[in-house]
């Protein structure tokens, strides 16, 4: 649905945003991220498992968005 479609693209504009050094000019705060990751991905992700490479699309944009927050500490 198109709620999912904005979340998606919402995380990858805050990846972005991120690996650009620009993340303040992004909407998509670290705790949307995380009740993000805890709530529509884990329900939409069991529903997606038929289509693997979306499934892997999300969990690196997730994974990597996570690791790039961990590594600005």
């Amino acid at each position: 649905n198109s709620s999912y479609s904005n979340a998606i693209n919402a995380l990858f504009e805050y990846r972005n945003a991120t690996i650009s050094g620009h993340r303040e000019s992004c909407i998509l705060d670290t705790n949307t991220l995380f009740a993000f990751n805890r709530t529509i991905a884990l329900k939409k992700l069991r529903k997606l498992h038929s289509d693997m490479l979306q499934t892997a699309m999300i969990k690196w944009a997730l994974d990597s968005a996570h690791e790039l927050d961990d590594e600005s500490y």
